[in-house]
């Protein structure tokens, strides 16, 4: 007895998320560098263009598995989490040289310092994409209901941030330079 194979489905629309990802994090990090892009400046720019790209990034992914099928979505909602997070963990590690009040110089001990940063941050994508993945019959809720968690996420992974490096705790005597 033979089975009728599935017909192929196009991965094109799973990729759109990645992309707005990447692209959304590739814009942040010009208009840091330019400081202004044409008459915002780069707060202004994040926050209406890259921001938004990034926070609806996991809601596409998950209604992508209308057209994808439900495992190609979930894998590349899984493979985009986990880059996500190794992105904020790698960016972290290189641009963190203190703990606390201390200078530290062991990129091993930063490392673990701030994993729960990255790890927030993807756990927070894969949520907000499995939300979307599990409504996308559904397409107006899986979107709302996807960026919606995208941004509890984000608030979650700032918050984490913050607990992990408190404001300016340190007094300048204090300071073990």
């Amino acid at each position: 007895m033979t089975h009728a194979a599935e017909p192929a489905r196009p991965l094109w629309p799973a990729l759109v998320a990645p992309v707005l990802v990447t692209v959304g994090i590739g814009l942040l990090r010009l208009s840091d560098a330019l400081l202004s892009i044409g008459p915002l400046d780069r707060a202004q720019f994040g926050w209406s263009i890259p921001i938004p790209m990034i926070l609806a990034a996991p809601a596409v992914g998950g209604l992508a598995g209308r057209w994808t099928g439900e495992r190609s979505a979930s894998r590349l909602l899984v493979a985009t989490a986990v880059g996500l997070g190794l992105v904020v963990i790698s960016s972290l590690v290189a641009s963190i040289d203190h703990i606390g009040c201390s200078p530290q110089p062991d990129k091993v001990a930063i490392l673990a310092y701030v994993a729960p940063i990255g790890i927030v941050a993807a756990l927070g994508y894969l949520l907000s994409g499995a939300f979307s993945l599990r409504r996308r019959d559904s397409p107006i809720v899986a979107f709302l209901g996807g960026v919606g968690i995208a941004i509890l996420a984000g608030a979650a992974t700032l918050m984490t941030f913050a607990a992990l490096f408190p404001g300016l705790t340190c007094t300048p005597g204090s300071l073990n330079v």
